[in-house]
């Protein structure tokens, strides 16, 4: 009878038992999430509030010496979209954002592919082609003006030593941003170079030899290995050139 009868007794399912919390989790969780309290207060006073605060004094009219600020609302953006010099302004920021960034993901690709091989002085050749990256934007600046200056520039200098006249390069609209997207570009094309190189150094060899033994020759290894598998590495590259350059 027992035995009949525990036989036809459905057996009991038991709840699986939850992992005992410590009593020190929640503080730990708690602790961790503190530890962003120090990058938010320098993101919120060194971008937060300086964003706010010019947007407040967009809506003003202000000489920015006076300490009284008149408000005027939005006739500060209907100005702007009524003068001529903003449409250029805007033509010459998108030639000079998007050229730079084309040009150094041109030049970084082929400086990462160059240094990529096992060259003797390699390593040396990586620094000085980043060591542009380390140096202030200003003092780059000041010493391509000096070398481009028409009247003492080292250009021109070169030049009239050659038994040429002297260029006026910064005097018209298109010299000048293509001198400015040149510069910005040797200055700044390291970032995109380690980017790319730290992607071609992920692709496995064992993909060259086995192209190059179905008969791939540099250029089927170049446009189908090495182009498009660091091709992640392009938006994170594009996004650190625009926001250093």
């Amino acid at each position: 009878m027992t035995a009949v009868a525990g036989r036809g007794t459905a057996p009991r399912r038991t709840a699986p038992r939850r992992p005992a919390r410590s009593p020190g989790a929640p503080f730990v969780r708690r602790r961790v999430n503190l530890l962003y309290l120090p990058a938010l207060a320098v993101f919120a006073v060194f971008t937060v509030y300086p964003l706010v605060n010019g947007i407040a004094i967009s809506l003003t009219k202000w000489d920015g010496y006076s300490p009284t600020r008149t408000f005027v609302g939005l006739d500060n953006y209907l100005h702007m979209l009524a003068d001529p010099l903003v449409g250029t302004a805007l033509r010459n920021t998108f030639v000079y954002g998007f050229g730079s960034t084309i040009l150094q993901q041109v030049i970084g690709l082929a400086l990462a592919v160059a240094l990529d091989r096992a060259l003797r002085g390699r390593n040396l050749a990586r620094a000085i082609v980043y060591l542009p990256v380390l140096v202030s934007p200003v003092v780059m600046g000041t010493m391509y003006y000096l070398l481009f200056s028409y009247s003492y520039g080292g250009l021109n200098d070169i030049v009239v030593a050659l038994g040429g006249q002297r260029v006026a390069w910064l005097s018209t609209a298109p010299s000048a941003i293509t001198i400015i997207v040149l510069v910005n570009s040797l200055q700044f094309v390291g970032i995109s170079m380690v980017i790319y190189l730290a992607g071609l150094q992920s692709i496995p060899v064992t993909y060259y030899e086995a192209s190059r033994i179905d008969g791939a020759g540099p250029w089927q290894q170049f446009t189908s290995i090495t182009v498009p598998l660091p091709s992640p590495r392009s938006p994170p590259a594009s996004c650190s050139i625009s926001s250093a350059g």
